[in-house]
């Protein structure tokens, strides 16, 4: 109960959340609980082929919510699949306000519990690691902004956008997207946040796909952090039109940091402006399907037409 809030980044509720234990990638989920058993029955084959695919040998099983008896269905038929799959399930417990339960045992009266005296809680705290109060605020951590930067930002990124538009010539894509790699690469080292010129100019470049390329061909899953908080601050600081490229970039560096639930937050954020986005997709699916990050190919900048003449490819 104290790895959850600390894996997840906030504290769940009415959810199902699913720990792992020795698999190569320290594979976690969690989904809203469902209501109607044919959905409870399709979420638990969902969590059970995610453990399978990613090697999980060991689970856990969490049941955020109020409601006894739908804790129990979900719990039962969940067990039942993941044991299907060959996992060790190593325990089973509801949790709600400050208590733990045991659902497969009928348990209505639980056991009362503090995190904020566990050492995992401790740890967070002197790491600095901030822990929301639920989903929605990780979701509003992604809103903010100055709107009269955003305004600028709109103007310049606007401008410059018509100047990557359709029928740009083939040599202003390749020194765009030449500038955009060097441009991420740099703030990544630094982890300085960009000036208004500088983050026009990337939202401006990130609406091509070709050229929105470049932001993550050095994107690897060791160094995925740093292009978290560019990405993070971008999405924050973006005009609504220009949010889906920022939004996708920041769904695949979280996705690859093992972050699925700010992924996803990334992916709905971009969705209430375009019901598809090429990248936002991608990593969609890559989560849907609990395609384990290590997993991801690591791209090569020769692969890339724009950057195929980049001396800097490596």
């Amino acid at each position: 109960m104290a790895l959850v809030p600390q894996v997840l980044g906030f504290h769940p509720s009415e959810s199902v959340v699913v720990l792992s234990f020795g698999g190569p990638g320290g594979f976690h989920a969690r989904a809203d609980l469902p209501h109607r058993p044919a959905a409870q029955q399709e979420l638990a084959r969902l969590l059970a082929g995610a453990c399978r695919a990613n090697g999980a040998p060991r689970a856990a099983v969490l049941l955020y919510t109020s409601y006894h008896e739908r804790a129990g269905v979900q719990a039962r038929v969940l067990l039942a699949e993941l044991q299907a799959a060959g996992l060790d399930v190593v325990d089973v417990l509801r949790v709600h306000d400050g208590r733990w339960f045991e659902p497969l045992r009928d348990d209505e009266v639980g056991t009362a519990y503090d995190l904020a005296v566990h050492p995992f809680t401790a740890r967070a705290v002197y790491e600095g690691r901030a822990v929301l109060a639920d989903r929605e605020a990780l979701q509003a951590s992604l809103l903010g902004g100055d709107e009269t930067e955003r305004a600028r930002l709109a103007t310049s990124a606007d401008l410059r956008t018509r100047l990557l538009a359709g029928d740009a010539a083939p040599d202003r894509l390749g020194r765009e997207a030449r500038w955009l790699r060097g441009r991420v690469h740099e703030a990544v080292r630094s982890g300085e946040p960009l000036d208004t010129a500088d983050a026009a100019r990337l939202l401006a470049a990130v609406v091509r796909g070709d050229v929105r390329d470049a932001a993550w061909v050095d994107l690897r899953r060791h160094g995925a952090r740093p292009h978290v908080a560019l990405w993070l601050d971008l999405v924050r600081r973006a005009p609504r039109h220009l949010l889906p490229g920022p939004c996708g970039l920041l769904a695949l560096a979280a996705y690859l940091h093992g972050d699925g639930a700010l992924a996803w937050c990334a992916i709905d954020r971009s969705r209430e402006v375009v019901p598809h986005h090429s990248l936002v997709d991608l990593v969609a699916d890559l989560l849907q399907g609990a395609v384990p990050p290590d997993a991801w190919p690591e791209p090569s900048a020769g692969a890339l037409p724009l950057l195929r003449d980049d001396d800097r490819a490596s």
